[in-house]
């Protein structure tokens, strides 16, 4: 191998001009090769200063050739590195402090220990005997300060895995001081590039692309202004992805509708197209649109899962969660604020006074609009000057009705994308709605974002890719603040970023040492112990203790349905209870009697001996809260459940042979809904919202536990006269809510 390789591909290229559609060869198998030998070269310096013990197979990191207690103590210590953050001195401590104990007893001859002389002191020398020298993965030490971060999730994982820390790669650090151009950030890319590209060599580059030939053109054009030429004349610049075979950007980047639909779409539609528009103006003293939004936003009951929405949504800060929250609940705030007489008006909103602050960001909007739609106008040979006179008079419609029922259309498509699962139909249903709402907006002359049209591909993007959730971005912002936690100095040359790098790769190291542990032919009670410690420490404690967070209960849903976990958990503190003494032996007897008919008669106490098994209840224990598929649902006699005391029921019979966690509920009621339904009424099924009588339920029962389906959040509605509560689906495992009038009920436990 020759160090001076060269992989400029121009040879490869036509004589034609750069702008030509001439078709041309891409010699893959040429450029393939040089990639790989230059990929390898790079390992092979690499390998020049790696540790011998981590390139053998057959050999285990020295601390397990230590005495236990000692690799013992390494592993705890090197797990409050990676975990608790601990420092340098911090971990120069421990050491120091351990040994010296184990010096004294040595002194004392109780407990000889061996190799104290040459026990670690230092954090370095203790990942070097571990194996977990992550410098060996972080070579590169130099560089500015970078506050970005590139990461790789693996599709094929299950999904309740693929989203993890531990299985997620950080490819590394993106530096700066400023965001890389998009030249610059192709250098950054391209070992990755290469490195993929060795793993897809079996694969043959299609001949049909249109576009790669000019992607190679922009990299190899004489100067900077041949590549911009090329940009807007062919819209395609060099990317180092490039020469991966099958990647073009076109089909293989996807929209990430963590920030294009919640941050981007549904803010925009809220503070932009709404707000400011003047959609919530005062209409009179009893009547503030805001005012009134306000107020129902402040009236909805959350899981604690889930925490409250701010009530000032019109000019807050949101995270991308709580804008989707917010989709899920604005028909109904919607209707609330602008409602009268239990009718969304057809007719438009007051402009707002001029010189506020509401007028100018109006008017503002509306000359954006007008300059835009005359630019767009003067471009095109067909433009009549009537076409300019009536641009130059246009303004936004501000009328109550028209702005409602595209804010429906747009929730509904929100709602159906946001979902874990999603068939080829209801992605088609949820593009339409969202192009009807798009169309009709800019009808209206509203302002719209590029997001609106980027969203427009999502449909097919969904049918290629799956759910929006495999690659929508909350589990990378995650994992960016799980690399915030580290404590740095923040210093610049590339320390911070190594800092984070090293710690990122100390905790998948962990998964080494737990292999090396779990090779030990006979452990003794310690290396069980600290076995048993790294694994709750990946496992990040209990399964069912994590409640809070988009991404964990995603992933712990997950989980539950692909039967990795447990369906029910439930949680270490119980209460014991006798219920002969309680009002509810007889409903439970009745509905176990009932579900195991099958297997065994129950017989209450006081039956003959051979009538059957007699049920005494003795040894029932009351829960506070149960977890059930991922999701908690808890008592509303609890303080510890009172958070997750509401849920939806779907009738399954899933059953545990003889023994069963149940809960006593009482469903919600409504005796009959108003003749005139609320507008958002035709897209009910969709959006996951229901009616109920105000604060009444009906009779409690006993139902199984893992017949509990869903969070939901709810408030109250009064509508032609009668007070309802109206329920929102928090579920989103899929586009289901038709059920909710046959098998699904909501109820409180």
């Amino acid at each position: 191998m020759e160090d001076n390789l060269d992989l400029d591909t121009s040879h490869h290229l036509p004589s034609s001009p750069y702008f030509s559609d001439a078709d041309f060869a891409l010699d893959a198998e040429s450029d393939l090769d040089n990639l790989a030998v230059n990929l390898a070269l790079i390992y092979d310096q690499d390998d020049e200063n790696t540790d011998d013990i981590l390139l053998s197979d057959d050999l285990s990191p020295p601390a397990f050739s230590e005495d236990p207690i000692i690799r013992n103590i390494y592993i705890r210590v090197f797990l409050d590195v990676a975990f608790n953050h601990a420092t340098h001195a911090s971990v120069k401590t421990q050491l120091s402090s351990h040994r010296s104990a184990l010096l004294a007893s040595n002194e004392s001859g109780r407990h000889p220990i061996e190799g104290l002389d040459t026990m670690a002191c230092t954090l370095r020398t203790l990942e070097r005997r571990l194996g977990v020298d992550p410098d060996q993965f972080c070579p590169m030490k130099s560089g500015t300060h970078s506050s970005g971060a590139i990461y790789i999730t693996i599709l094929n994982n299950p999904r309740e895995r693929r989203f993890r820390r531990e299985e997620t790669i950080l490819v590394c650090m993106i530096p700066g001081p400023n965001e890389p151009s998009k030249e610059e950030l192709n250098f950054v890319l391209e070992p990755l590039a290469q490195e993929l590209l060795k793993l897809s060599r079996e694969f043959v580059l299609r001949d049909d692309w249109r576009f790669i030939k000019y992607a190679f053109r922009s990299r190899d054009a004489p100067d900077q202004a041949t590549r911009e030429e090329i940009v807007e004349e062919r819209g395609k610049r060099y990317s180092a992805f490039d020469i991966l075979p099958g990647w073009l950007p076109g089909r293989c980047s996807v929209l990430d509708n963590a920030h294009a639909v919640f941050l981007g779409e549904v803010r925009h539609e809220v503070q932009g197209i709404l707000g400011e528009g003047g959609m919530f103006t005062t209409c009179s003293r009893k009547h503030n649109p805001a005012e009134r939004l306000e107020e129902y936003l402040a009236s909805i009951w959350w899981p604690a899962s889930v925490g409250r929405l701010p009530s000032k949504v019109l000019k807050g800060t949101l995270k991308a969660d709580q804008w989707r929250n917010l989709a899920i609940v604005l028909p109904v705030a919607l209707f609330y604020a602008w409602a009268v007489d239990d009718e969304i008006p057809d007719e438009d909103a007051p402009r707002p006074r001029r010189k506020t602050k509401a007028a100018q960001a109006n008017q503002r909007k509306e000359d954006l609009l007008k300059k835009r739609r005359l630019k767009d106008l003067a471009m095109d040979p067909k433009t009549k000057p009537a076409d300019l006179i009536a641009a130059a008079a246009m303004k936004m419609s501000r009328n109550y009705r028209e702005h409602y029922a595209n804010v429906l259309e747009h929730c509904t498509c929100v709602r159906i994308w946001a979902s874990r699962s999603i068939t080829p139909e209801e992605a088609r249903r949820a593009q339409e709605c969202h192009g009807r709402a798009c169309r009709a907006w800019a009808r209206m002359q509203c302002h719209l974002l590029p997001n609106f049209h980027l969203s427009e591909h999502n449909e097919p993007t969904i049918l290629r890719m799956g759910p929006i959730y495999v690659f929508w971005t909350f589990p990378t912002e995650q994992h960016n603040g799980f690399l915030k936690k580290f404590r740095l100095n923040y210093h610049t040359g590339g320390e911070l970023e190594g800092t984070m790098m090293r710690g990122w790769v100390k905790y998948t190291l962990i998964y080494e040492l737990i292999l090396h542990m779990e090779a030990i032919e006979i452990p003794t009670l310690d290396d069980q112990r600290t076995l048993a410690l790294m694994k709750k420490h990946l496992a990040g404690g209990d399964p069912g203790a994590r409640h809070r967070g988009t991404l964990e209960l995603l992933l712990a849903a997950f989980s539950a349905a692909e039967g990795r976990l447990s369906r029910a958990l439930l949680p270490r503190q119980t209460t014991a209870v006798d219920l002969a003494k309680t009002p509810y032996y007889t409903p439970i007897f009745e509905y176990l009697r009932c579900r195991w008919q099958d297997d065994v008669t129950l017989v209450p106490p006081t039956a003959p001996v051979d009538a059957g098994e007699a049920f005494l209840g003795r040894r029932s224990r009351s829960l506070a809260y149960i977890t059930v598929d991922g999701l908690r649902y808890g008592a509303s006699t609890s303080a510890r459940g009172a958070g997750f005391q509401y849920a939806f029921i779907n009738g399954q019979k899933d059953t545990l042979a003889l023994q069963m966690a149940v809960a006593i509920v009482q469903r919600f009621r409504c005796t009959g809904l108003p003749s005139k339904m609320p507008p958002w009424a035709s897209r009910a099924l969709d959006l996951g919202i229901a009616m109920w009588d105000a604060g009444q339920y009906e009779d409690e029962e006993v139902i199984d536990v893992l017949a509990f389906s869903g969070h939901l959040s709810h408030a109250p509605l009064k509508y032609r006269g009668k007070h309802f509560w109206v329920t929102f689906s928090l579920d989103h495992t899929g586009q289901e809510p038709e059920e909710y009038e046959d098998e699904n009920d909501a109820a409180d436990m």
